[in-house]
């Protein structure tokens, strides 16, 4: 189905192929971001236990070696250099949102300012169509969202993790056009 408007968004959540002609083109930007180990992973096994079979979302080894890849190809789609390219840490979209949203609305050079807010439809908070957490459903963008705190990760998984973050952040903070993410947090770093 058609859509109307200007803008399409597509949140790519697996490893899909993109090719150096999008990635060149002027009429696409693309917003990379990254969230911290423990919250992205605890959050994954989360969900996962509340499945009614649990799955691969349920190990905590499988799901760290699924962050470190998910971060890997971030890595190598901004090495790239696509043309107009953004950088933010997720948290600054919770801790920080006036900012962020200040940031997208300039980057992406829209006549109306973002809000906080948004509309929920039939299929928000749904599983298999995106974010099923409680928050979804609010319409705003909450900041108290540790509802999975209970989960616990053995330390060298959790290195690993934070190996493969810090390793994403220089990255995708040295390749994308705009860093957004500078000044952020007090482990923000960016070369040159």
């Amino acid at each position: 189905k058609l859509q109307s408007g200007q803008y399409v968004l597509d949140k790519l959540l697996f490893n899909y192929e993109i090719s150096e002609q999008m990635l060149a083109r002027d009429d696409i930007a693309m917003l990379f971001t990254i969230r911290e180990p423990e919250k992205a992973i605890r959050s994954i096994i989360a969900m996962g236990r509340k499945r009614k079979n649990p799955d691969w979302k349920s190990k905590p080894d499988r799901v760290v070696d699924y962050y470190a890849r998910r971060l890997d190809r971030l890595t190598e789609l901004a090495a790239k250099k696509p043309r107009r390219s953004l950088f933010f840490e997720a948290d600054q979209l919770i801790n920080d949102t006036p900012v962020l949203l200040d940031a997208f609305g300039s980057f992406l050079e829209l006549k109306q300012p973002l809000r906080s807010t948004y509309d929920t439809f039939e299929y928000t908070g749904k599983p298999k169509f995106g974010d099923p957490s409680k928050f979804i459903n609010s319409g705003r963008i909450v900041r108290d969202r540790a509802d999975y705190d209970e989960v616990d990760i053995p330390a060298e998984l959790m290195d690993k993790a934070w190996t493969a973050f810090e390793n994403a952040r220089k990255v995708l903070a040295d390749s994308c056009e705009i860093d957004a993410s500078r000044g952020y947090g007090e482990r923000a770093t960016r070369s040159g």
